[in-house]
């Protein structure tokens, strides 16, 4: 697993709010987002299905996050 080059300045120069909404569990999204190093891109927007009582294909997550963003989903 490897991040696409030069997605870090892309996410570091968005001028909107940004957030992972993910249908794996909290370890494996931050093995992952580790690996790529990217966990620090998000702060503390980065949430999993498990906060929500139904994951994906239902769109729960995404409510929730968009929720926790202040956005309209």
């Amino acid at each position: 697993l490897k991040a696409i080059p030069g997605i870090e300045q892309v996410i570091a120069a968005l001028d909107v709010p940004i957030a992972i909404a993910s249908g794996s569990d909290y370890d494996r999204l931050h093995y992952t987002l580790d690996l790529i190093k990217m966990r620090g891109a998000f702060g503390a927007h980065v949430y999993s299905a498990v906060d929500v009582p139904r994951g994906k294909p239902e769109p729960d997550i995404f409510l929730f996050t968009a929720d926790k963003l202040g956005v309209a989903p």
